[in-house]
C-alpha cells in the first residue's frame, strides 16, 4: 500500500499556484484543525503571494485562534470561520469532549480585534442538545461583526446514529426568531 502523502508548505503553494493560473480565486484552508499545522502563517503569507488570489478564509474550532489572530492577519489571511456548537461552558465541554468555551471567545473577539472580518459562525444544530441555544447565538451578532449560520445536522456519522428526529429544519429556526429579516443575497 502507498504511504499517506503529505504536503509541505512548498507543495501547497504549488498546487494553489497552479489553481490560480487555471482561475481559482479564493483559498479556504480547512482541517483537521489547520490552527495546529506548524507553518500556518508561512503558508498564509506564501497564498497571499500568489499572483490571482482574491481571498483566504479559515476554518477553526477557534481554540488557538486569540495566541495566532494577529499573526494570520499579518500574514494576509482576510477571514475567519468558526465552528461552535454551543454558549454554555458545560454544554461546549461535552459536545468537544473537554473544550475551553472561553478560549474560543476569546479567539474571537481578537479575530474582530485584528480586523479578521466578518467573522461567521458556523453550529450545527441538534434538537434537544443547543436547539435551545438559537436566540443567543442571533443575539452575538448585534454586539459583534458575526454572522451567524445555522446548518443542519447531515445524516451520516453521529448524525445517522440520532436520526431524522435529531434534526432541526430551518423554518424552524426562523420561526423561533421572529424578529428575522430577509437580506438581500449577492448573486
Amino acid at each position: 500500500s502507498m504511504p499517506p502523502v503529505s504536503l509541505d508548505n512548498e507543495g501547497l503553494l504549488r498546487i494553489i499556484a497552479a489553481a490560480a493560473g487555471l482561475g481559482v480565486q479564493k483559498i479556504r484552508l480547512t482541517g483537521g484543525e489547520p490552527l495546529v499545522y506548524p507553518d500556518l502563517a508561512a503558508l498564509v503569507a506564501g497564498i497571499r503571494a500568489i499572483s490571482g488570489i482574491e481571498e483566504i478564509t479559515l476554518t477553526t474550532n477557534g481554540l488557538l485562534l486569540a495566541e495566532q489572530a494577529g499573526q494570520l492577519k499579518a500574514a494576509g489571511l482576510d477571514r475567519v470561520n468558526i465552528s461552535l456548537d454551543s454558549l454554555e461552558t458545560a454544554r461546549f465541554a461535552e459536545l468537544t469532549r473537554g473544550g475551553d468555551l472561553q478560549k474560543v471567545l476569546q479567539g474571537m473577539s481578537a479575530a474582530v480585534e485584528v480586523g479578521l472580518s466578518p467573522i461567521k459562525l458556523n453550529i450545527v444544530l441538534v434538537r434537544g442538545i443547543n436547539d435551545c441555544e438559537v436566540s443567543d447565538f442571533a443575539a452575538l451578532t448585534m454586539r459583534m461583526p458575526i454572522q451567524v449560520r445555522f446548518l443542519e445536522l447531515m445524516p451520516f456519522g453521529i448524525g445517522a446514529e440520532m436520526g431524522r428526529s435529531a434534526v432541526v429544519p430551518a423554518d424552524e429556526v426562523i420561526a423561533k426568531l421572529p424578529g428575522l429579516v430577509p437580506v438581500e443575497t449577492e448573486g
